[in-house]
C-alpha cells in the first residue's frame, strides 16, 4: 500500500516556494499520506505503554509525551520508514538544496518520532538539538506529519514559527489532520506550539530530524 502521496514524490517545484518562506525556509502540504492509507489509520485504539515513553511537564512544556519509538503500531512504523528512506532523502534535496541527507543512526529512540499532547498541552518556542546523538553531523531540516482526524480549528494547536530568537511569532500553521510541515532548522529556527482548548481528541504528530 502507497504510504506518501503520490502527488509529492517529487517536491522540486517547491523548491522555491520553501526558500523564499519567512520567518525561515519551510513549506506546508495538505494531503500529504495518501488518501487510502491515512482513512485506515487509527489512532484512537492505539494501546501504547506510556511508561515507555517520555512525558513533558515544565513551564515551557505541558501535557505533552514521546514515545521513543518502543511501541509504535505497524501504520506508524511504516510511516517513520517510509520518510527515512533513500527516495524521500532524496526528494527532501531536491525541496531543500542540502546534499547528503541522512536520519539517525541511533533508530531515535532517544529522540522520538511519535508525539501525543492533550488539553492544556503548550510547547513554548525553542531550537531542536544541534545535532546528530551519534555522529555529531549537524541538524539542518525537520517534518512534523499532523495525524489526529477531524481536529478542529478552534482547538489550537498549531506550530508557530518565530524571529531569530523566538520572542514574536511570525506564522502560525494550523494544525490540519493530514498536513505536513518540513522546515529548515538552524539554532534561530524558533518554533513551538500553541496551547490547546477544549478538545476533545488529542493532537498526534509524526516528528523526522535530518542531518
Amino acid at each position: 500500500m502507497k504510504v506518501i502521496n503520490e502527488s509529492y514524490s517529487n517536491l522540486e517545484s517547491y523548491s522555491v516556494k520553501f526558500q523564499n518562506a519567512k520567518p525561515f525556509p519551510h513549506i506546508v502540504l495538505d494531503n500529504f499520506l495518501d488518501e487510502i492509507f491515512f482513512n485506515n489509520l487509527d489512532l484512537e485504539n492505539l494501546n501504547l505503554d506510556k511508561d515507555k515513553g517520555r512525558k513533558f511537564e515544565t513551564d515551557i512544556e505541558k501535557n505533552k509525551w514521546a514515545s521513543k519509538n518502543q511501541v509504535l503500531s505497524e501504520n506508524l512504523k511504516s510511516i517513520i520508514d517510509e520518510l527515512n528512506k533513500k527516495f524521500f532523502l532524496e526528494n527532501l534535496y531536491k525541496l531543500s538544496g542540502i546534499t547528503e541527507l541522512f536520519s539517525t543512526t541511533e533508530g531515535n529512540t532517544a529522540l522520538a518520532n511519535y508525539h501525543e499532547m492533550y488539553k492544556s498541552g503548550f510547547l513554548g518556542t525553542h531550537v531542536d538539538h544541534s545535532s546528530e546523538p551519534k555522529t555529531g553531523s549537524p541538524h539542518v531540516l525537520n517534518i512534523i506529519l499532523y495525524l489526529t482526524k477531524n481536529w478542529e480549528k478552534e482547538w489550537g494547536g498549531e506550530t508557530i514559527l518565530a524571529n531569530h530568537n523566538g520572542t514574536v511569532i511570525k506564522k502560525k500553521v494550523e494544525y490540519k489532520s493530514n498536513r505536513a510541515l518540513i522546515f529548515l532548522h538552524s539554532p534561530f529556527t524558533f518554533h513551538g506550539v500553541t496551547k490547546i482548548k477544549d478538545n476533545l481528541k488529542k493532537r498526534s504528530s509524526i516528528y523526522v530530524d535530518y542531518y
